[in-house]
Formats: structure tokens, C-alpha cells, sequence
């Protein structure tokens, strides 16, 4: 299988390309603005250092969010161009999605919070419980306010990523564990990968979580 995965909903401009297990090329830059700009000579540089071409590829995958409203949308508009102008599956998944994705399971805590900074001095936020093969999600993502989720992880047993960890000001002797990852596109390929048999023939519908990740510049 080969899949091709895009993340434009952060501070990453992100490609991954895996090709039958295995990476076969990524790039990944810091990008506040002008994904539209990165995107795409991204992709073509992508497909040539793997020497491969957009109808190699069995399915396409993308973040839809929640994140910078205009990131969002040059992603999902470059995974349908991309996707129909090969006649191939998409397959969408969240930030809190990839993030969780990397995180190992630990035996011994049972929850993970995935928490992401809005831009507007709060957070997006959810839960997961641990799994048999990694963690699911176990409520609703959310918005919330940096001092309300310290009041909530600063007395739970938990495991805390996200790009938003960093608003919490947790102590480093708490019962909660920050765990400093960040989706790559490898990562981010295996998520794709992983959901091939959720691809449809239409573009993943995006995720803002409120007006906050609709007015929010990235």
C-alpha cells in the first residue's frame, strides 16, 4: 500500500509518503501562515525524492482539525484535488487523533488528554482511555480554559500532549505527565495507513470546535 498524508492545521506543513511499510519521503516545516504557499511544492517534492507519482498512491489522508481555519482548508482543498484527480479514497483524522497516535501505551495510566492551543487563550481538548492496541477516544472534544484543565490534570493519574501542554504550567512532581511529542509524517502516514478501510471517494468534512478555531489565525 501507499499512502500520502497532509497536515496543515498547525504550526507544521507537513507531507508524509510511505510506500509498503515503509517511509519513502517527508518534509515538515514550521509554517504559522502561508500553508498555500509550502503545500504543494511540498507534495511534488514528496512524490520525487520517492520516485512516485499521485496515481501510485492507494489512498490519501489529512488532519481536519481542529486548528487555523485557512490551514485547514488549503489542506483538505489539496487532499480532494489530489485524491479525485487520481480517482482515489480519503481519509481524514484529527490533531487530538495524531497526537494520541503517538503517544505510547502505559500499562499503568489508564487516560490521556490531548490538549491544543486555540490562538485564543484557551484550549481544545479531549479525552482517551488506554486500548488493547493504543489509546481510543472516551468523550467529545471540547473547549476549555487553561485554568480549568490545571484544576482537572493537577488531580488525575493521566498522561497530557499537545501542542496546548505548555499553558497548563503542571508540576513536574504531579500525578499528570506531560509527554513532549509531535506528530512527524511518518506518524502521520501510519495514521492513514491504519484507517485505509474508512476511505471514501469524498473529501473529509473539517473540524473547527467553535468560533474560536474559525477566527483563529495559525
Amino acid at each position: 500500500m501507499i499512502v500520502l498524508a497532509l497536515d496543515t492545521t498547525g504550526d507544521q506543513c507537513t507531507v508524509g509518503l510511505r510506500a509498503h511499510g515503509r517511509l519513502a519521503a517527508q518534509d515538515s516545516r514550521p509554517a504559522k501562515r502561508g500553508h498555500a504557499e509550502i503545500l504543494m511544492p511540498q507534495v511534488a517534492s514528496a512524490f520525487g525524492d520517492a520516485g512516485l507519482r499521485p496515481q501510485d498512491v492507494d489512498v490519501f489522508g489529512a488532519t481536519v482539525g481542529p486548528g487555523s481555519f485557512t490551514g485547514i482548508r488549503v489542506g483538505l482543498a489539496a487532499l480532494a484535488g489530489l485524491a479525485l484527480g487520481v480517482g482515489r479514497p480519503m481519509v481524514g483524522f484529527t490533531r487530538f487523533a495524531a497526537y494520541a497516535a503517538t503517544v505510547p501505551v502505559d500499562t499503568a495510566t489508564q487516560a490521556l488528554w490531548v490538549c491544543l492551543d486555540n490562538r485564543r487563550s484557551g484550549l481544545f481538548v479531549q479525552r482517551f482511555e488506554r486500548a488493547f492496541d493504543g489509546w481510543q477516544p472516551a468523550e467529545a472534544a471540547q473547549v476549555r480554559a487553561p485554568a480549568e484543565m490545571h484544576t482537572v490534570l493537577a488531580r488525575s493519574r493521566t498522561l497530557v500532549a499537545g501542542d496546548g501542554a505548555a499553558l497548563l504550567d503542571l508540576p513536574d512532581t504531579g500525578p499528570a505527565v506531560v509527554c513532549p511529542v509531535q506528530p512527524g509524517p511518518n506518524d502521520l502516514a501510519i495514521l492513514v495507513e491504519t484507517r485505509a478501510a474508512e476511505a471514501q471517494p469524498i473529501c473529509p468534512a473539517p473540524v473547527y470546535l467553535g468560533e474560536a478555531a474559525v477566527t483563529a489565525a495559525v
